[in-house]
């Protein structure tokens, strides 16, 4: 039998052995809850066992630590067919988490957030040489795309997409090595986080502003995307956008484009202090925030907003944030800063179910993983969220 686990709170550093006890009613019936779409009771067991592994397992997430932790050195094969080679559907896992997060952590955006997982091999699918903007250099990575529901409290990550390159699809030997389905063809990462981002509307859940870091992709591709699959959008884009001011502020800058940077030091005058509460650490922060009407050519709408966020009162340059949708410039400096929130959690109680431990080479394998860790997460911090 499966032992089970109280659940820590979410600063237990990476490493650390979660203790064994009586777990709590809620994380039974959250498992109830989402995994009422195995038509056996063995896959439940399975999948039940494979999560409490990612809680309670020491370190790096591999199967043999997975199945130490479930007290079965035996389980590991069992598991292992269990992610790689069954033929369960991660799809209404995944649906079934996003439901019941929205109903009981009800999110205020979507935050969707890139995600490189190193790797040494070439074996694994997807994983190419990429370059990381976070860390500067070129990298042997997979790239993926979570979305996270997000608040100023909470986040969890409830659907993922694997970026395919074409290295991997048009390649037929590979296809088969990483059991790539037929339909999947190469894409962009904006091609991904747009597709990872809509998949919520198929599943039904009220839209929510879309929070994006697009600084590292294809700002004029991914922004129309998601405004075009209907959903309002808030990203981070380098200072170097050019954006026609309206307003007040083209009485003084004119209307030629300018950079989004130099428009904002065109609109000093406007900032005004917005308190926020910092993810890290519970603390109650203020910075500035600045809005200014503009318009462009490649993201058409009727109300766009250029942000600034100046988070040491105005004394370096500031983040840079495009919205397409009307909101008090308090409001939105909240919404952006669901991206801190999100990077934070991704860092620290992401690490623990092991977001980024995945040892396996196949393409469905990937996204069963993906998907009992983030109900791993989401099991983890019940206890902590009430």
């Amino acid at each position: 039998m499966m032992r089970t686990a109280t659940v820590p709170p979410p600063h237990v550093p990476r490493g650390t052995s979660l203790p064994r006890g009586e777990v709590c009613g809620t994380v039974t019936d959250l498992y109830a809850e989402l995994f009422g779409s195995f038509r056996r009771g063995d896959q439940r067991r399975k999948a039940e066992q494979y999560v409490w592994g990612l809680m309670s397992a020491g370190g790096r997430k591999s199967m043999r630590h997975i199945a130490a932790a479930v007290g079965s050195t035996a389980a590991e094969q069992r598991l292992h067919h269990f992610i790689s080679k069954s033929t369960w559907d991660w799809r209404p896992v995944r649906q079934a988490l996003a439901r019941h997060l929205e109903r009981t952590n009800p999110p205020q955006a979507w935050v969707v957030r890139s995600l490189a997982i190193p790797k040494t091999g070439r074996h694994t699918v997807g994983v190419d040489r990429h370059f990381i903007r976070e860390l500067g250099r070129m990298m042997n990575v997979q790239q993926t795309y979570g979305v996270w529901l997000a608040s100023e409290h909470s986040s969890a990550p409830v659907n993922w997409h694997l970026v395919l390159p074409a290295v991997w699809t048009e390649d037929g030997d590979r296809r088969r090595e990483g059991e790539i389905p037929d339909g999947a063809a190469a894409e962009t990462p904006e091609q991904a986080a747009i597709t990872a981002a809509a998949r919520l509307l198929d599943w039904r859940l009220t839209p929510r502003p879309v929070v994006v870091d697009a600084r590292g992709v294809a700002i004029r591709r991914i922004a129309p995307g998601l405004a075009a699959a209907g959903l309002p959008v808030l990203a981070r884009i380098p200072p170097a956008v050019r954006l026609t001011a309206t307003g007040r502020t083209a009485g003084v800058l004119g209307r030629e484009p300018r950079a989004a940077q130099q428009i904002l030091q065109a609109a000093g005058n406007l900032r005004r202090p917005v308190e926020w509460t910092d993810p890290a650490t519970g603390v109650p922060r203020v910075s500035l925030a600045a809005q200014v009407p503009v318009a462009n050519a490649w993201l058409p709408g009727p109300q766009l907003t250029l942000l600034g966020v100046w988070d040491d009162f105005g004394r370096a340059l500031p983040q840079v944030w495009l919205g397409s949708m009307s909101a008090p410039p308090d409001v939105l400096l909240r919404l952006t800063k669901l991206a801190g929130r999100v990077r934070h959690d991704a860092d620290t109680a992401g690490d623990l179910v092991g977001l980024r431990d995945f040892a396996g080479r196949t393409y469905h394998g990937w996204h069963r993983h993906m998907t009992l860790a983030s109900v791993a997460y989401r099991a983890r911090l019940l206890d902590d969220l009430g």
